[in-house]
């Protein structure tokens, strides 16, 4: 094996279920931008990630399946809806160590904070993280 072929880092693409919980509100904006821009939740969220400088391969920016989405029928009565796309590992582990950076941050508030910063209406106080419990700073 060559030197070179060696420091090539393979990225690991393994697709993980990662759940988030968003307002309505936020969900619809996702389900519009999705079919807006003939693409998929889960290239939204990715982009989301890339936007605040988590790092994302462009090929993962590339919807596998367009479909066009259903409006979310919930009410705006202030409980959270599931969303749950699947990340490359290589991304949550990237987002990981922009956690470390950002310690007031989890997954959700990295979220909202990109799509914030593409335009979509979020809420200031979504955009820290509300601990029910103390995390860990190792």
């Amino acid at each position: 094996m060559s030197e070179s072929a060696s420091a090539v880092p393979v990225l690991d693409r393994t697709p993980r279920l990662t759940l988030f919980r968003v307002k309505p509100a936020v969900r619809r904006q996702l389900e519009e931008y999705v079919n807006d821009n003939n693409t998929s939740m889960r290239c939204a969220i990715l982009q989301a990630l890339k936007t605040i400088g988590v790092h994302v391969e462009p090929e993962d920016l590339v919807p596998e399946r367009k479909r066009r989405l259903k409006p979310h029928t919930g009410d705006d009565t202030g409980e959270l809806v599931g969303l749950s796309v699947s990340l490359p590992v290589y991304v949550r582990v990237a987002a990981e160590l922009w956690m470390r950076e950002h310690p007031g941050m989890r997954l959700v508030n990295m979220v909202l904070t990109g799509l914030k910063e593409m335009g979509f209406e979020i809420d200031d106080e979504d955009l820290a993280a509300k601990w029910t419990w103390k995390p860990f700073v190792g």
